[in-house]
């Protein structure tokens, strides 16, 4: 009873999070003879429309009540937002004041949610960057930015369970870099940075310290936000089990910008963990693309033609793409043409993509013909696992092995066998719940069990049990050598009440005798959270006999589930 309502409390944590986001859109540069920038920066076109997408895009996601969008919306993206038939949403400007009030509401926000919800924050930013820094909106001056230190302690003073971070800028890595210049903090900016080690934080950035990111004036957007959107809204989903993994996002955006353009993205997951899930999509609604349906795909509001994402599917899985509820049309670009179906998503329901019969011809307006495959936006081939897994082998041999999974609490239950206790002969059979928690690659939890061996009394034959209970506190390192196992050593104390029950005869024994174990563990992920373990352990109990503790040796073979999140 006790190992199931600890895995029903960590089945109902992990089925309802909070998603926040905060999206930055800065389109301004600095002038030439700038201390900065010397030779200047120019204006940029589509950092506001990047930051547009985004929001809508963790509005379809969050709602659009836990989105806060700061950016000036230039009168090209205003008459695109009209022309689709949609209703330009609340912004605020993108500077530092801003910034840190839309941090502070979101904090206090994540402080009123539900007891029990976990909290996961999205910050993206679209615009300039700077070495260390990113560029906002001056409130007085020619410039102002923020350090990524600063946004970092910012982020962990709001405290979120798990936060991801994306930047489509130039140097973007360099927000991230633990050398270089120092920037000038003060003590309090200091103390919320070391606040930042009890958050989960996982980092995507358009380009490598010191090189730069491109827009694309086809696509009207930065190409790393166009396929950073495409992928969380998800078409990175490579396994199609609507959860994007940092694996499957990271591998999803290397491969899409490469092929395309020179930039070179950089990537930082939760704990180095590329199983870590960036967004959940399991319960939302969406666009379907079936397991029949392949091909290239780019999906734009009905009216006006916004272009939201794009994938390329291969065929025999399904995908889920979580868009707005407006009216869609999906183009199926061809070798030589295209074709088009118009969708409507609304209602939270989920919309299956047709796979024959509804397709019609797209024909370019200006040349009355059917359009041609434009190849500045082409995605060259189906995003598939195995550039999943690509990209996990080159990462784990830069990072000279696996780092452990990122899971921070796990239910246990479990059996053992063992011999009898006390020298006796016979077996011992033993049921046991536990908790464990994860910082990194520690290990903390207890245990809770109960144990019993039957046997017959020398004197008569009559019957006797042994039943010992044990409860007690462990602690251990975990590492994950192989892909598909993960291993920890650990030590314990606790407590075992032992007594001998007779018939005819009161209980009697110990019930404090004082006891330490180690063991170690394999534990085998199965999906879903789920891990079967196997673990041996040894254990010394001091027991009270004729009033003098004696020590008894033992050892255990335990198996068991766990429900890992």
């Amino acid at each position: 009873m006790i190992a199931s309502g600890l895995l029903l409390a960590l089945l109902a944590s992990a089925s309802g999070d909070e998603v926040y986001a905060v999206v930055v859109g800065h389109n301004g540069g600095l002038p030439v003879g700038s201390p900065s920038a010397p030779r200047g920066l120019p204006e940029l076109r589509f950092a506001d429309d990047d930051a547009l997408r985004f929001a809508m895009l963790f509005g379809a996601i969050a709602g659009a009540e836990q989105v806060w969008l700061l950016t000036k919306l230039d009168s090209d993206s205003r008459r695109a937002l009209e022309a689709a038939g949609l209703l330009a949403p609340t912004t605020r400007p993108p500077t530092r004041s801003a910034l840190s009030a839309a941090l502070a509401e979101v904090a206090e926000r994540m402080r009123r949610r539900p007891p029990g919800r976990k909290a996961t924050l999205y910050f993206v930013y679209a615009g300039h960057g700077l070495e260390g820094r990113f560029l906002l909106a001056p409130e007085v001056g020619e410039e102002a930015a923020i350090t990524g230190r600063e946004l970092r302690a910012a982020i962990a003073e709001a405290r979120p369970d798990q936060a991801s971070l994306f930047f489509d800028a130039c140097r973007s890595q360099s927000l991230f870099a633990d050398r270089g210049p120092a920037p000038d903090l003060s003590a309090e900016i200091e103390a919320f940075e070391s606040r930042a080690r009890g958050v989960r934080l996982g980092m995507l950035a358009a380009a490598l310290s010191g090189e730069p990111a491109g827009e694309d004036a086809r696509l009207e957007a930065g190409y790393f936000s166009h396929v950073l959107a495409s992928g969380i809204a998800g078409g990175a989903d490579a396994d199609g089990n609507q959860l994007v993994s940092y694996g499957e996002l990271a591998a999803f955006v290397a491969l899409n910008i490469q092929r395309r353009t020179s930039q070179r993205p950089w990537f930082k997951p939760p704990e180095g963990d590329l199983s870590a899930t960036v967004i959940d999509l399991r319960a939302l609604g969406g666009l379907v693309l079936g397991p029949e349906v392949a091909g290239r795909f780019q999906v734009r509001t009905s009216r006006g033609g916004r272009l939201l994402v794009e994938v390329h599917k291969a065929p025999g899985r399904a995908l889920k793409l979580t868009l707005p509820e407006v009216r869609l049309q999906v183009v199926r670009m061809g070798a030589r043409h295209a074709e088009a179906v118009e969708v409507e998503l609304a209602g939270g329901a989920r919309v299956e993509l047709p796979a024959a019969g509804a397709w019609q011809p797209l024909v370019a307006a200006s040349r009355g013909e059917e359009a041609a495959e434009p190849d500045e936006t082409r995605f060259w081939a189906p995003f598939t696992d195995e550039a999943v897994a690509a990209l996990a082998m080159g990462y784990r041999a830069g990072q000279g092995g696996t780092p452990p999974r990122g899971w921070r609490h796990a239910g246990d239950i479990s059996y053992a066998v063992a011999p009898a206790p006390f020298g006796l002969t016979g077996a011992e059979h033993a049921l046991e719940a536990g908790y464990r928690f994860t910082a990194g690659p520690m290990v903390v939890g207890a245990h809770l069990g109960m144990a019993g061996s039957e046997h017959r009394a020398a004197a008569d034959g009559s019957q006797v049990f042994i039943r010992r209970g044990s409860l007690g506190a462990r602690a251990g390192f975990r590492l994950s050598p192989w892909e598909a196992v993960e291993l920890t050593g650990w030590a314990g104390l606790g407590l075992r009440s032992v007594w001998r029950e007779e018939a005819g005869a009161p209980s009697r024994g110990d019930l404090t005798a004082p006891a330490a174990e180690a063991g170690a563990r394999a534990e085998f992920p199965l999906g879903a959270g789920l891990a079967a373990f196997l673990e041996p352990r040894a254990e010394l109990v001091w027991v009270r006999i004729d009033g003098r503790r004696q020590p008894f040796g033992g050892v255990a073979a335990r198996v068991g589930l766990s429900l890992r999140r």
